[in-house]
């Protein structure tokens, strides 16, 4: 009897284990739910790589992202839905490629609303993203990543302003002549210089180049 009753417990255990992992997958299988954790855990995972060194946002950010993942898993998918969020992705980069005005922006927005609404395949409105859902996850979406690649591409084209490549342009002084060799005063220091014609000292030398330590300037003409 004892036995009997221990094997009556352990699938008593089993039954309630699986009884609570299908809830599990139930609730993360919520579209609406799947949809906020896959853009919490890609914002988080995003601080993280710009922010490295506080571990606790980009930890939480892929569980999050995992568990949306899991939860779309067993949702019907429409690929026309994932087309349309791709291309909404892609008009927002054009926008900010090609400045459109805004045209690109709201079409993107526009895009990937529609692709939130159909990206479930059922009918049953229960278990499909809403509208509410869509407009609140499209929009910030949409103008934080056009912000945050604006920001990405102007960092790009800056110019360089640290370590030797950030000299080239800098406006300095010959304090010896300079031709094949001598030296110029640039930002309160020394550097060995070069030049291609010869340039007196007490000039004034502007840097267009840098090889191994040695400056290349010419002379700035008042």
């Amino acid at each position: 009897m004892y036995h009997v009753r221990n094997r009556g417990d352990q699938r008593e255990a089993i039954f309630r284990d699986d009884e609570d992992r299908q809830k599990f997958l139930a609730t993360i299988s919520q579209p609406n739910l799947a949809l906020l954790l896959g853009v919490a855990g890609l914002l988080l995972l995003y601080f993280e790589f710009t922010h490295p060194g506080f571990v606790a946002p980009g930890v939480i950010g892929g569980i999050c992202l995992l568990l949306s993942i899991l939860g779309f898993s067993v949702l019907p998918i429409n690929y026309v839905g994932v087309l349309l969020i791709l291309l909404a992705v892609g008009l927002f980069v054009a926008e900010v490629k090609v400045q459109g005005f805004g045209i690109l922006g709201f079409g993107g927005i526009a895009a990937m609303v529609v692709g939130l609404l159909i990206l479930i395949d059922t009918p049953d409105p229960a278990v499909s993203i809403g509208l509410k859902t869509a407009l609140g996850v499209a929009l910030p979406f949409g103008l934080i990543f056009i912000v945050l690649l604006v920001a990405v591409l102007r960092s790009l084209r800056q110019r360089v302003t640290t370590g030797e490549a950030g000299m080239v342009g800098l406006i300095g002084l010959a304090d010896t002549d300079v031709h094949l060799s001598g030296r110029v005063k640039v930002r309160g220091e020394y550097w060995a210089a070069v030049s291609g014609a010869p340039i007196a000292a007490g000039r004034r030398v502007r840097i267009i180049g840098v090889e191994n330590l040695v400056l290349r300037v010419e002379e700035v003409h008042d």
